[in-house]
């Protein structure tokens, strides 16, 4: 099931299923929406809410999750217009896992499978965009 919520307050964080992982709120200019990801609160990456098609994923990585096991995660912006983006993780061996992104303010995304995927893939309506996890 789809989680959606809504643009995070500024002492607002999401963790993700992996704990050393954290979105929170950054500041973007009046009217406008950002996040930004840690890694052991460590900052990683900032996303800003714009007008300018930049694609869809940003980035995905590799990882470990509460368990020790293999995870991988990837997170974007949504297509102007688009509600959601379809994601897949997929591996060596045609192994594939299909998610249905968590949306933060509208504006952005991200999900996570367990495994180690080598690609990611995202598709939204005639766009696609793919990804190799860093």
């Amino acid at each position: 099931m789809q989680t959606r919520y809504p643009a995070l307050a500024d002492d607002e964080r999401i963790t993700l299923s992996s704990p050393h992982w954290s979105i929170r709120a950054a500041k973007a200019g009046p009217g406008r929406h950002a996040i930004a990801l840690y890694h052991r609160d460590e900052f990683v990456d900032v996303l800003v809410q714009t007008p300018i098609y930049q694609g869809m994923i940003r980035d995905a990585w590799h990882g470990t999750g509460p368990d020790g096991e293999p995870w991988t995660m990837a997170w974007g912006r949504l297509p102007a217009g688009a509600g959601t983006v379809d994601v897949e993780f997929t591996g060596r061996g045609r192994t594939s896992h299909r998610t249905e992104p968590s949306v933060l303010a509208e504006v952005f995304w991200f999900t996570e499978a367990p495994g180690r995927f080598h690609r990611v893939s995202a598709s939204s309506g005639e766009l696609r965009d793919v990804v190799r996890p860093g």
